[in-house]
């Protein structure tokens, strides 16, 4: 590395992440973000597969120097060689097999950097051991954990052979992730109890390191809007964000909606409930065009907007892994929060306004108590605030728990260079 220069650092993003219109996104995003300050940052990125996505590459390039590699080929032949190789290759997914292989991507990972950084445990390739520089695993999440229970929940639902096909390709992805975690020399988890799952799991302790993940406050401050209830008779707004082409979210849907719903009904409650985020499958758009009082909102470029409009934010997950973005984000504008102990796990809930409740009849009592009450809605949604000002300050957490790992990888090669000169 030379003098009066920032240090190189690649990041592998398996997918696009602007706009970041999800936690894994919304994480990586700020991230790079992050990084750029200290690094010259390189971003590997596979083309771009939906127009919102081509349209984000320009917020890409105001902080990183961005190479696009290709794409495997589309239709019915394709796809089915590339479920076949996911069964019976090296690799649970082959399309990053594909990606690595490429030329481009070939010449970055050997070219002259001091860091690589790979965005999931998933997408790591044994390419990467032709690499110069360190390597650091970004663990989103427990990733045998959240596909085997992506299976389970697909058998569960009916679609017996897509969830069988998913099951067994966590079973895979558990000596994949073993692999990449062991080869890296920093692992970073997204939260405390994510940490704890994955050094159950592998042989990680002296390289894995919590990151303490949160938000660029001042992002929202502008749509900060602090919940005051709503009159009798009035309509209470309910919100709900996430992925929706992600199991746990569609489960989450159809268990308001079965469950949460009809007893707010029966009590005489009248609400409207948005659904908000991208990828609703087929299904879940037909199911919910006929209820009146359920809205599909799908896909937006910004999702804080339909948050500050709210009066509570709900978040019915019943399983799930990773960070709880959604619920950071309410907090971070100030919103009440009704959420089910799996919904909320990881996250701060102590001194906050955030409600947990796991049962239909005890989650909707819940909405109805807060709605219902401004001092209590106020209220919650202030101490919710606090919580997100004090615990998930992207800004303070990245120069106070992240910055001095990569600092540290970047004096141990600096020390492994100047070792080799003297040799």
């Amino acid at each position: 590395m030379k003098a009066n220069k920032k240090p190189k650092l690649l990041i592998v993003l398996s997918y696009p992440i602007c706009p970041p219109d999800g936690g894994g996104r919304l994480l990586t995003w700020n991230v790079l973000r992050s990084l750029s300050r200290f690094f010259e940052v390189h971003a590997l990125l596979r083309r771009p597969f939906e127009e919102h996505h081509v349209q984000g590459l320009s917020d890409l390039r105001e902080y990183c120097t961005l190479h696009i590699a290709g794409y495997p080929p589309s239709g019915l032949f394709w796809s089915i060689l590339s479920r076949l190789r996911s069964i019976f290759g090296r690799y649970p997914i082959s399309d990053i097999s594909h990606f690595y292989m490429l030329p481009d991507s070939l010449r970055l990972i050997r070219a002259d950097f001091d860091i690589i950084q790979v965005e999931h445990a998933w997408a790591y390739h044994d390419v990467l051991k032709q690499r110069k520089a360190a390597l650091v695993i970004m663990a989103h999440n427990w990733e045998y954990e959240y596909w085997r229970n992506h299976g389970l929940s697909l058998i569960r639902c009916g679609n017996f052979l897509y969830g069988i096909f998913v099951y067994f390709g966590s079973i895979k992805l558990l000596f994949q992730e073993r692999l990449a975690l062991l080869d890296a020399d920093l692992v970073l988890g997204v939260s405390k109890q994510e940490c704890v799952k994955i050094e159950r799991a592998y042989p990680v302790a002296g390289k894995l390191f919590d990151m303490a993940f949160g938000l660029r406050i001042a992002d929202y401050v502008p749509f900060l809007k602090v919940s005051k209830g709503v009159s009798a008779g009035g309509v209470i707004r309910l919100v709900y964000v996430g992925s929706l082409d992600s199991p746990q979210s569609e489960d989450a849907i159809n268990f308001f909606i079965e469950a949460i719903a009809p007893v707010l009904r029966r009590s005489g409650c009248n609400f409207l409930f948005d659904v908000v985020g991208r990828g609703p499958s087929a299904k879940l758009k037909s199911r919910i065009k006929d209820i009146a009082d359920v809205r599909l909102i799908g896909f937006v470029q910004d999702v804080r907007p339909h948050i500050m409009d709210s009066d509570v934010v709900v978040v019915p997950l019943r399983y799930g892994a990773g960070m709880r973005i959604k619920i950071i984000e309410a907090m971070a504008m100030g919103k009440p929060i009704v959420s089910t102990r799996k919904g909320a796990e990881g996250v701060v809930i102590d001194g906050s306004g955030t409600v947990l409740a796991d049962s239909p009849e005890a989650f909707a009592e819940a909405i109805i108590r807060i709605a219902g009450d401004p001092k209590l809605c106020c209220d919650a949604g202030q101490k919710n605030l606090a919580v997100a000002n004090r615990y998930y300050d992207w800004e303070k957490n990245f120069d106070k728990y992240v910055l001095p790992h990569y600092l540290r990888l970047i004096d141990q090669e600096s020390s492994m260079t100047a070792n080799q000169s003297r040799t």
